[in-house]
């Protein structure tokens, strides 16, 4: 690990978290000198990767078009952001795009529909791939592999769901995916927020990611509003699949 360039980031993401702070408390977030926050900060504005402002300091938009590139370039980016608005469309809840990257669930689309309520989730947002229905559907399709090294990762005593409360409860979690095709959480994650999630492959059964929709649990009191949801989410997935194959 080059130690310069563990700092330059932490002092990047301590700019970000800190909402426009300066160098004093740049360097009370991340730990180090407040001569080496300067150095670093001087050589990224001078890279034109932070801005120095009335105020403090802040991240570039050279980093917008980084994420909003990399989004587009993630296959099939295109036909998901579209079912993603088909979806909150329809429903008139919280629906959204999900793919993997090293054990996190990472969110690339998320539309509101009419009814929908707000939450901290948007894209770029991520989270570990247990903590969400969105995660737990892309982990249990996982290989093998991949799922027993994220699993074996996970700190099962800082784990706030209930239905993964050690990693016995999980597997018996990922079987349960694996079998309807679907994964739920029952505001485990966003308390009073229900959310099915469903895989999302492609023509050669590849998975690509995972799609969602989320609902607040006072609106899935009426008979049916669940399985209608449920029926919705693998419809949409159903179509986006066939995009993906014949595009």
């Amino acid at each position: 690990m080059i130690e310069s360039s563990r700092n330059s980031l932490s002092v990047l993401e301590a700019i970000h978290d800190t909402d426009e702070g300066g160098v004093t408390v740049v360097a009370e977030e991340t730990g180090l000198a407040k001569s080496t926050v300067h150095d670093h900060v001087e050589t990224l504005i001078e890279l034109g990767y932070v801005v120095r402002t009335d105020e403090g300091l802040r991240l570039s938009y050279r980093f917008l078009g980084f994420g909003l590139d990399l989004r587009r370039r993630t296959r099939a980016s295109a036909e998901a952001a579209a079912k993603v608005t088909q979806l909150a469309n329809r429903t008139g809840e919280r629906a959204h795009y999900i793919v993997e990257e090293g054990g996190d669930a990472v969110f690339l689309f998320s539309e509101t529909g009419e009814n929908a309520v707000e939450t901290d989730v948007s894209p770029g947002y991520r989270e570990p791939l247990y903590a969400t229905a969105s995660g737990t559907a892309i982990l249990a399709h996982l290989p093998e592999d991949r799922i027993d090294a994220i699993v074996a990762a996970i700190d099962f005593e800082s784990v706030d769901r209930e239905s993964v409360a050690d990693e016995a409860a999980l597997r018996q979690e990922l079987d349960r995916v694996r079998s309807a095709d679907v994964a739920y959480n029952e505001g485990e994650y966003i308390r009073n927020l229900w959310s099915v999630a469903a895989p999302v492959f492609d023509g050669d059964g590849r998975l690509l990611g995972s799609m969602s929709v989320s609902a607040p649990v006072h609106r899935l009191q009426h008979e049916g509003v669940r399985d209608d949801l449920r029926a919705t989410l693998l419809e949409t997935v159903n179509e986006l699949e066939l995009d993906i194959a014949y595009a």
